[in-house]
């Protein structure tokens, strides 16, 4: 199992929360190999930018497909390269995590 950062912006981390539910995964076609990467069982932490915080965990369910539906909030964005996923832990505004905070204990490569 590997561990998978996705950074979003705080309206399509809000958007994916309401709306959305975290049930997959997508990012721009730009990042399609590394979506291909994600194995079933691979988890993904949502870093959301501007905040600095940690707002929830998903699983990665499925097989990689692309899809040019607009899902997301970005008007030049359609973000294909998808996978399907699970919520794992999704945070409330109040309980989000410092970033800040963590970043001692995490390895980065």
């Amino acid at each position: 199992m590997q561990y998978w950062l996705v950074v979003t912006s705080p309206e399509n981390f809000r958007h994916d929360r309401e709306h959305l539910d975290f049930k997959f995964q997508g990012l721009p076609y730009r990042f399609r190999k590394q979506v291909q990467r994600m194995a079933v069982g691979d988890r993904v932490v949502y870093y959301i930018m501007k905040l600095q915080k940690f707002g929830a965990t998903a699983t990665i369910t499925g097989d990689y497909y692309e899809d040019s539906s607009r899902l997301w909030t970005d008007e030049d964005e359609i973000w294909p390269s998808r996978r399907p996923s699970k919520p794992d832990i999704v945070l409330n505004d109040d309980e989000l995590i410092d970033a800040k905070r963590l970043i001692g204990d995490l390895t980065l490569i």
